[in-house]
């Protein structure tokens, strides 16, 4: 079998918080990321779901809410709506 050596880039907040989980499971970077290879090329599948709820916070749900009920307007797109909301009195 023969090695090879394969390089690419990702942001280095990304690496670390990862790479501290992979060591926190006591595996090198190396291995987690050849056991992800072998088993995806074993598999022919991607061996993690990618169907995840997504959780919103508690500022992302009030925003929808307050667009929901902004009283039947609509907006071309985020920044229109933005846009809007500041030049609205303040209560």
């Amino acid at each position: 079998m023969t090695d090879v050596t394969y390089n690419f880039r990702l942001e280095k907040t990304i690496r670390d918080r990862a790479f501290a989980v992979i060591r926190s499971q006591g595996m090198t970077p190396s291995q987690a990321l050849r056991m992800f290879l072998t088993q995806t090329a074993e598999t022919n599948q991607i061996p993690l779901s990618l169907n995840y709820e997504r959780k919103f916070s508690a500022s992302t749900l009030e925003a929808i809410a307050e667009l929901k009920n902004d009283g039947g307007k609509t907006y071309e797109n985020l920044e229109e709506f933005l846009q809007a909301k500041k030049q609205e009195p303040r209560q």
